[in-house]
């Protein structure tokens, strides 16, 4: 799963941010155009996943604005 800012000039993701994914296996996330730290929280919703994003958490992008994990 991919998931990146749909903002003018590369601008970073507004937060917090929700999406779904079909199923419950794990599946490996990037986000990209990410301005700061994130917490990514995971919960089941009709047999799928759904990942809330929201501002200031443990997972720290890169300095290109990319963060990468498993769920």
């Amino acid at each position: 799963m991919v998931v990146l800012s749909r903002r003018a000039s590369g601008l970073p993701a507004q937060l917090p941010v929700s999406y779904v994914v079909p199923g419950t296996g794990a599946r490996t996330h990037v986000l990209v155009d990410l301005g700061g730290a994130v917490d990514v929280a995971t919960s089941v919703v009709g047999g799928d996943t759904r990942v809330t994003l929201s501002a200031v958490g443990a997972f720290t992008p890169s300095p290109a604005g990319i963060v990468s994990f498993v769920k």
